[in-house]
Formats: C-alpha cells, structure tokens, sequence
C-alpha cells in the first residue's frame, strides 16, 4: 500500500534516509513461529515465536530524527499476516515494557481509511505499518532492555519482541535462526514490504537540479549566513524559468530546506523565487547546520514530495564542494565553483601536458607559514630540453587559494624565473600560503591561465615526509621517506651500491626485541669494493638510526665484502610498522637516500625480498609475477643468508587442490586449510607452491604451512596428498588460485558465493560443494555411500507441544537404510497451504543406519519424555520448523529438492506432492500431546505415503516408550518357604 497524500516512493524515501544518517551497515532479519507470552510475564523475558496469524515483523524503536515525529519519521512497527484468512485489526493494541499502549485505529494504522476495509484488514501475506504519529503516552525504548507485545481485541498476547539497544535509524525483525533471541538488525528499514528487499527508489527528474554542494565550509563556520556557511548551488539547463515555490531538499534527518526568497541567492546577490534559464543559484542554510560532513543524504523534493534528485555522500573536506561522480554518488570536487561550471572530475584534471610540473611536495612542516626552510613547499620540474620562463604561472589550491611565482617566492639554481632544462625550482609556502595537511588538489597553471599539471592527496603524510608521483599519474600522491628538494631524488652516482636485501618489519613478538626475536633488515654489497656500514642508516617517517658494530649480531665487523649479505638489528633503535602502510630508506653516512622500500601491510613472522625474485615465485628470469621492482613476500626468511635463486620449474602443473576447509578450529589439523594432491606420475616436492587469493594474500609451502598425516615431508607420491596451512580465515577466501613455484596457474576455486559451514569443507573444486564431511589427506566420500531419499522416513510427530513454560513439539527422522545418512544441504518444508510454506535447510546432521534423531523445539525439556537422539530445531536448520498444533504438512527434500518423504497431520493441505489421500488425524478428540507415530514407532513401518501407514500405533507424551520390550527373564534358584 502507498501511503495517501504522500509523494511517489515517500516510504522508501524516508527510510533509506535513515538508514544513511547513521551510516551503517544493517543485517538480516526472518519469522518464526511458537509459544506466546504476555507482557507482565517477560519482564527480562526473550522474544517469543508468533502464536497467531499476525505477528511483529519489524520495528524502528530508534529514528533517525524525533522518536515521536509523524510517519514516516518517528516510531514504527510492521505486522505481517502469516495465516490463511485476513484479520481486522482494529482496536488491537501494541503494549511496551512499561505497559503503555498503543491502540490501532485511524490515528495509528498508516494509510487507514474508514470507507477501505482493506486498509485495516490484513490478507493472508499482507503488511501494514502502525505508527506511534506523535503518540505521547507511549515509546519504543532505545537502550537497555526492551520488549512489544501484540494483543488482539481480546487481550489475548500474540507475539512478544524483545531487543536490547538500538541504533540510530536501525530496523530490526526476528531472529530467523533462534526466534527466541532479541530481534536482530535488518539490512535496511523496508516498512510495507518483505524484509531484506533491495528498495524500490521512484526518480522523477525535475526542470532543474542539484550541482555543487558545501556540507563542511571552511573557514567560515557551518551555521554562518551567505556567502558563508553550508550551501547548495541549483542549475536550470532549460530554456525557460523555473517557479522554485513548494520545492524542497530534505536530508537524512528529514530536515527541510525550502527554496524561498528568502535564502536563494542568484550570482548578483539577489533573491529569488524563480530560476531564470541558464542560471544557477545557491540556496543558502542561513544560520542553520543541517548538511553532515560524513554519510548524508539529500532529496530534492518537487511540491508533491516526489524525488527529483538523490544525492549520497560519504566524506566531506573542510573548504571542498562536493560533485556527483556517478549516479547518486557524490565525492569531493577539486575546488569550489559557486555559480560556475563543476570542474572535472579528480582523476579526470589534466596532468604532465607542460615540460614544466609538479616533481616534489611538502605538505606537512614544522613551522607551516614560517621561514624558508621550515616551511611548506612545491618542487617543480623543468623536464623538457629548453629553459621556460615560469614568470606568472600559479599553484591553486583544493580552497581556490593562489600561489602566483615570482622571484620573492621560489629558489633555484638559475636566474629570476627562467627554468633551465632538467632544473628544480622551489616554491616556498610563506605567509598565507599554505598547503591543506589532509586533502588538497594543487593545480599547476601557466601564464595563459591553461591547467598543466594537477597533484592530489587524501590523507596528511607525517611532519616532514614529502609526496611524489605514483605510477598512475592519477592516483593520489604518495610518501616518500626522505625529502630531496632540489634534487632528482635518485640514488647518488657516487655512492657505493649497498641495497635492501631482505626485510623483516613485524616478527611473532616484540618488533623492538633484540636479535633473534626482533625486527631486522639485511643489506647486500652489489659493489665490487668492501664497504664499512659504520656510519650508514635508515630513514623513516618520524625515525632514524645509524648502523653501528652493536647492530650487526652475525658479523665479526663493519666491513661488507662484495656479494655478502649483514643482518642489521632494529631493536628500540628502529622500529618499524609492519602492521600498516609504512617506509624505510637507506641513507649514505652523509645522508644522502639511495634505495627505498615501502608497503601496506606485512603479515607476522614474513619477510619483504625484491619481487621479481625466484623466491618470491617469479621464476628465474624474474618475469612470471608480472610485478615490477617492488617488493613482495618471500617464500621464507633467510636472515643473513643470499636470498636463495632457484632453478625454473620443469615438473608441470602436477599439483591440484581437492578440498578446501574454511575454518574448522576443533579439527585435525584445526583451522583454514587447502588440500592438494600430486595428480602426476611421478614424485613432486610441493615445496615453495603458492596460494593466492581475491585480495593478493599469498601462502607458500614450507615447513610451518604444510601438513600431511604421515609427516612425510614435501614430497608427494602420485595421487599423495598434502594441506597448506593457513591462519584461521573469516570468510571462505573467495577466488583461491594455486601456482607452481613459477607462479603457473595449476588450479583455481570460486567460493565467493558460498556459505561457509564451521568444520564443513569444499569438495568438486570446479563447481564447490560441501564435503559430507572432512577429509584432511584422505581420498573424498563417495556419495554412493550413503543412504539415499528412499531410506529416509518421519517416523514420529507430536505437533501441539506446551508444556508449562515452553514448546516440546517434534518430529523424528529415522534411516531405515544400511548405510550412513548425511543430511547436509537436506531441506525440512513446513506446508500449510498451496501458496503458504517455509524451508529450513539441514546442516551438521548425520544419521547412522537404523537410527533415528528427534527435532525440538526445547531439546533440554523434551529429553526427560522421549528415548533416543533428541536435537534442538536450530542446532542444525538454518531457521527452526513449527509445527501448527491444528494442521498441517511437512517435507523432507533432497539437496535439488527432490521429495524424500511427507506426512500430513490434521487440516493440512493433502493435496501436496509427495502424500496421497486424507491427513493423519487423531483417533479420539480432546488428547493432549498426541505423539503419531509411523508403523509401530520402532521402525517397522510401510510407506505407502498415506494416512494408512500412520494408524497402527499412537502414544502420548511421557507415556511408557512403544520400542521397549515390556516382558522380563532371569534365571535363578528358588527355594520354597513353605514345604509339604
């Protein structure tokens, strides 16, 4: 239902703007069904599975703006009806924790209208909104422990929700997998329609729109009047005016800014009520601070409240507009532009177009504004092979703020503002000038005013770490341990060639421990002299230290011989992040920097070697990573040792992976693991094989990732196999791809779509599916083991279940068959009528031949009164099955939802498939916990798929168990006490 007088999609709308003032992230949400408590009894009590037809399908206790604002702000809650014929809920009441209601009427039933039952009456599936609208004697409490209690016009308890907090703008249902837990987030408000649905979201593009944004002004305050504080800038690209009156911008609050004369601006300071064509205007917030600078969104309104324009942001600088970048997606704009054309986009701006450009930048001193020296500056590059004069060129700013050069302001090595070929010049930020530390766009412009270079960061480098170019000019700009203003910022040509070797940043343990427990870094002598380290050291963002005697644990002295290698240390004298993005140089005992090495992260315990090394996997010509310089992992440390160069590998793609454990921490092996198997016909060492996945992560083989049973090292025989290890994963990996030690693709799985299941692996890689069970090393199960559809059989159902204070119901599943019963990806069906069912699927669940396990909905209550396995529902469906006590129908179905087996009990549709003629009905009126049973309840049964096969025997519950033999025998010696 639409709500009346609302525009299209205002729903939608109005949540979708709740869910984005928080900015988070909301999570899923299913019904469930079961015993009913009243409010006075669930005082600390846990939500309760729906005992009638209607049921609490989701509330809002918390929105985003005033709890009690008028729908669809303020509080509200959705019914669902689950049953088979429509109710009128009139004059039924919602009751809070503290026993304040809410009745249904006109007031609160969203959409009601008296002349449409259909707006009060709930059809078989049918949603409908209350909303609390202004309610003053009643709440939804947001923190602590909170419970809603649905009472019909009899004061009879219907469900019961519970839930303890809220946040902001959060919906929240019923737990799918335990109904008794508080009522979990959803994945975003849906009120009116199925949880969990993508929002339909209705855009009817108006005359004009939204083109530049200014949520976070700077440096004038938010609420500051035009032309300072929050803006918005309006264009008509038509051909005739736009009457602005009745328009409206709600933001995710459902704050409104109105496009009045009062706060619409044209570019000649005027206000208006109308946008002339061609125009743009700023709509100003005046005072008010309503735009947020992290997740926001806005709506621009026409009068009937329809859509004309979303806009979504996540982020906002101070001093930058914000632009769309595609869609409803809005970013930062390289500079403001009020009643001007939008610039282009960041990574579309012109770069390198002029000989002259960008080459260097300092954007974070110690004394910002202050001398030349201490200050902020820009290095430029004259790259071409004649002199340029850069007289009346500028630097602008992300702020629009102007650099212009001139002799005052820069310095190099020639003459007034001539820029010799291959010269540096220097711009000093003095003064006013400045550098914005966290985000900034610098745009380089010549003396005709045309654009020739653009450098741009997002994030503020540390005090005194300048940025360079990265290798897509595009990119952000990024840090580079040591400054070279002036200079090329390559390696000195007259400099020894000592260089990185291999690094170790983050050791299992405390980084700054002395050797062998802490960080270190080995260097290697590529010259053809002995070089003294005495005197050299590293440079890194904030932190120094020079090479010293103390510092070489494995060396007899300072001196490198060329070809060796020297472990260097760190200890408290270094220490280094390996945790994060970080970088170290290596500096000459002058100073001078000739080698860098930078990363984002490295994993424990690993180590960083060149990466187009053969122990990095990119075989012996450095190639086949398809990497450049960089650096990456290595197969292993080799502190104080050559980094090894292994020969190519010439034993084909003979390895391929066969199962795959996503996280198994009670397993042998526990943890995440990949099992592999030599699929050639001749040994092979698995040693230095490589997984890697979606993200880049890579594991190599070697002693501390591997595992085979036998521990018979890394030689596989053929069809041997073996598991690489890897640190326990939260998800299950996604794309996993196995290389060769010369990084050949052997084999690649997909799991990105798949649900992991803990201690349940992957098999039949090609197209994964779930192991019946694991096998770490051994072959994989042969589902021809196992018992099929056909040795499968409910064998025993009691579906009205009430004991006291909970729900026994159950239903017992028995393998009649000879071999095991592994009932993974298996499908319990509830049906209670041709369009009304629900599916739970099985999991950890297996059944040895000839036995049976009984399905609960209390596990702990029903054991006392009924022999055999008895299991919790939701120990092992993905959602737990109810049984209606009045009727109904319940399937088994194979993993492809083939029909296993079915039994209809009492008013149950008998026409579903799998059963034939009339229900199972009880053999006299009035018993209570009536157990039927199949056969004689002892597994000797037909199964004909009938009522017939269900009337030879029955019980009730706590009654003597039907399969225990009721006769006694013993043999013994009697003597008489009373003889003739």
């Amino acid at each position: 239902m639409q709500r009346k007088g609302y525009g299209p999609s205002a729903y939608l709308r109005a949540m979708a703007q709740r869910s984005l003032a928080t900015g988070l992230v909301l999570l899923l949400l299913l019904s469930t069904g079961g015993l009913a408590l009243s409010t006075a009894s669930a005082t600390g009590a846990r939500s309760n599975v729906c005992a009638g037809s209607i049921c609490i399908n989701e509330l809002i206790p918390n929105p985003a703006g005033y709890d009690d604002a008028t729908y669809p702000g303020g509080e509200w809650v959705e019914l669902v009806n689950e049953g088979s014929s429509s109710v009128d809920v009139r004059n039924w009441a919602l009751v809070n924790e503290a026993s304040k209601t809410l009745t249904l009427d006109a007031a609160t039933i969203v959409d009601y209208d008296a002349a449409d039952s259909a707006s009060y009456t709930m059809a078989p599936g049918d949603y409908l909104v209350v909303a609390r609208n202004g309610a003053a004697d009643f709440f939804l409490g947001n923190s602590g422990s909170r419970s809603l209690d649905l009472r019909n016009t009899q004061g009879f308890s219907q469900p019961l929700a519970t839930w303890t907090g809220s946040s902001s703008g959060t919906s929240y249902e019923r737990d799918a997998v335990t109904p008794t837990n508080d009522y979990v987030p959803t994945n975003a408000p849906t009120p009116g329609q199925a949880n969990n649905q993508t929002p339909t979201l209705e855009i009817v593009p108006g005359p004009f729109h939204i083109t530049e944004v200014m949520p976070n002004p700077w440096p004038s305050a938010d609420n500051a009047t035009w032309p300072g504080g929050e803006w918005v800038e309006i264009y008509n690209p038509g051909t005739s005016s736009v009457d602005l009156t009745d328009w409206t911008i709600d933001d995710a609050a459902l704050n409104t800014l109105r496009l009045d004369g009062v706060s619409t601006y044209l570019a000649d300071g005027t206000t208006t009520t109308v946008l002339p064509a061609g125009t743009r205007a700023i709509v100003a917030l005046n005072g008010t601070s309503m735009l947020n600078n992290a997740v926001e969104q806005l709506d621009l309104l026409w009068p009937n409240e329809t859509i004309a324009q979303r806009l979504e942001w996540t982020r906002a600088e101070p001093g930058f507009g914000l632009q769309q970048i595609v869609n409803t997606s809005w970013g930062l704009a390289a500079y403001p532009t009020p009643f001007e054309a939008e610039p282009d986009q960041i990574p579309n701006l012109t770069r390198l177009a002029a000989d002259v450009r960008f080459d260097e930048i300092l954007p974070v001193a110690s004394d910002e504004g202050g001398a030349e020296g201490d200050t902020e500056w820009i290095e430029l590059h004259n790259a071409g092979a004649t002199a340029v004069d850069i007289a009346g060129w500028s630097v602008r700013g992300g702020l629009n703020n102007i650099t212009t050069v001139s002799t005052s302001n820069i310095v190099h090595s020639g003459t007034g503002t001539v820029l010799d070929a291959d010269a540096r010049a220097l711009i000093h930020m003095t003064g006013d000038h400045r550098l914005w530390n966290f985000t900034d766009v610098l745009r380089l412009v010549d003396a005709t005013g045309a654009l020739v270079d653009t450098a741009h960061w997002f994030t503020a480098p540390t005090m005194d770490v300048s940025l360079v170019r990265d290798s897509d000019p595009t990119s952000p700009w990024i840090p580079t341990a040591t400054p070279t203003p002036g200079t090329n910022g390559s390696a000195p040509e007259d400099a020894p060639l000592l260089r990185f070797s291999e690094l170790m940043p983050d050791v299992a343990g405390d980084d700054d421990a002395a050797w062998p427990n802490g960080a270190w870094i080995e260097l290697i002598n590529h010259d053809d002299e002995t070089i003294d380290l005495d005197g050299w050291g590293f440079v890194a963002p904030g932190r120094s230290m020079t090479i010293a005697a103390g510092h070489l644990p494995l060396a007899t002295s300072t001196s490198l011989a060329p070809g060796e290698v020297a472990l260097v240390s760190l200890g408290t004298d270094l220490v280094l992040d390996g945790t994060s993005e970080d970088i170290v140089a290596l500096v000459t005992p002058d100073g001078r920097a000739v080698e860098e090495v930078g990363w984002l992260e490295v994993p424990e315990g690993e180590s960083l070697i060149l990466a187009n090394s053969s122990h990095a996997g990119a075989g012996p010509d450095g190639l086949n990573r398809g990497v450049g310089p960089g650096w990456d992992l290595s197969a292993w440390p080799t502190p104080g040792e050559v980094n090894p160069i292994w020969p190519a590998w010439t034993d084909g793609n003979v390895l391929r992976m066969m199962e795959i454990m996503p996280s198994c921490p009670d397993g042998t092996p526990a943890g995440t693991w990949v099992e592999v198997m030599n699929v050639g016909s001749a040994d092979t060492n698995a040693s230095r094989w490589r997984l890697v996945d979606a993200e880049g992560r890579s594991w190599f083989v070697r002693a501390d990732t591997w595992w085979t049973p036998n521990a018979t090292g890394f030689v596989l025989a053929p069809n041997e196999r073996g598991l690489i290890l890897l640190e326990e994963q939260a998800d299950v990996l996604g794309t996993v791809v196995l290389h060769d030690p010369d990084a050949s693709s052997s084999s690649q799985a997909d799991l990105g779509d798949l649900t992991a299941i803990q201690c349940r692996s992957f098999i039949d890689l090609l197209t994964p599916a779930l192991s019946p069970w694991a096998t770490p090393g051994q072959p994989e199960p042969d589902t021809t083991e196992m018992a099929g559809p056909e040795d499968l059989h409910f064998t025993a159902l009691m579906p009205a279940g009430s004991l006291d204070d909970t729900n026994v119901e159950f239903f017992e599943l028995r393998n009649s068959g000879t071999k095991p019963a592994v009932l993974d990806g298996w499908i319990l069906e509830r049906v209670t009528s041709a369009t009304n069912a629900f599916q739970a699927t099985i999991n950890d669940l297996r059944i040895e031949p000839g036995s049976s396990v009984t399905f609960s909905a209390d596990a702990n209550g029903l054991a006392d009164l009924w022999d055999g396995e008895v299991v919790n529902m939701t120990d092992h469906l993905s959602a737990a099955i109810f049984l209606n006590d009045g009727g109904g129908a319940v399937r088994l179905l194979t993993p492809i939802g083939a029909i296993a087996d079915a039994v209809v009990w009492g008013d149950g549709p008998v026409n579903v498939d799998g059963w034939n003629g009339v229900s199972v009905v009880p053999p006299l009126t009035g018993l209570d916990h009536l157990v039927y049973l199949r056969g004689d309840g002892c597994g000797q049964s037909t199964d004909t798929d009938t009522a017939e096969d269900w009337k030879l025997r029955w019980t009730r519950l706590g009654a003597a168990t039907p399969c225990v033999d009721g006769t006694v025998s013993d043999l013994s010696d009697m003597r008489p006490l009373i003889a003739p």
